[in-house]
């Protein structure tokens, strides 16, 4: 396998990966009836989830212990 398809194969795990947070975040904004929309991205070696378009403070809770639980 060359270089080329090995960095192709992680970005596409990458993604993947992305993709299933994508779709637990979604269902979390499901369950409590928050809007939002996801965007979700790879960037460098990381993917990247966010939730644009809404006021979701409860999301991040108080001094942002929620933001930062769904993010471990």
């Amino acid at each position: 396998m060359s270089q080329t398809d090995t960095t192709e194969v992680d970005v596409q795990a990458l993604e993947q990966e992305g993709e299933i947070a994508a779709d637990y975040i979604e269902g979390l904004l499901d369950i409590g009836d928050y809007d939002g929309d996801i965007d979700m991205d790879v960037e460098g070696e990381r993917a990247l989830v966010a939730v644009v378009g809404a006021s979701l403070d409860e999301l991040v809770g108080k001094r942002g212990e929620v933001l930062e639980a769904l993010q471990e």
